[in-house]
């Protein structure tokens, strides 16, 4: 899914975007749907086309040692003040969009767990999170 979403945005934006992937994991683990696409959305609407120039979007995913797998999708986008990351992980937000939220929502419905984001004005974001390997959430209902 993330894939034939970065060609539709290639295809309407060309060079100015570029994703790099660095996937060291099992293809057959499952990560939930939802999660992962909407965070290079976001850094791509969010991130990259603030810019004129554009600019790279990594995502990673790699299993560890412990049975967990870090998954991490950065950017080098325009960033974002601490003030502005407060308001988007808000459910109160004044703002149009709540995706952000909604994916830390579902990250702690599915695993119990929450996510990291680290933005700096200017230099870029990156959203990264550990979810078991090999998670048991398809059994639950969210």
């Amino acid at each position: 899914m993330v894939e034939a979403y970065v060609h539709i945005e290639r295809a309407r934006f060309g060079n100015r975007i570029q994703v790099e992937y660095d996937i060291d994991a099992d293809p057959f683990i499952q990560i939930p749907p939802l999660i992962l696409q909407p965070l290079v959305e976001n850094a791509i609407r969010h991130g990259l086309m603030s810019s004129s120039s554009g600019g790279i979007v990594n995502v990673m995913v790699r299993k560890q040692e412990d049975h967990m797998m870090f998954i991490s999708v950065s950017d080098n986008g325009c960033g974002m003040s601490e003030k502005k990351l407060q308001e988007i992980l808000s459910p109160q937000t004044e703002s149009k969009g709540v995706g952000l939220w909604n994916i830390g929502q579902r990250i702690k419905l599915i695993y119990g767990i929450d996510f990291e984001v680290n933005s700096v004005e200017g230099v870029g974001t990156q959203i990264m999170f550990h979810i078991p390997a090999h998670p048991d959430y398809m059994r639950r209902s969210y």
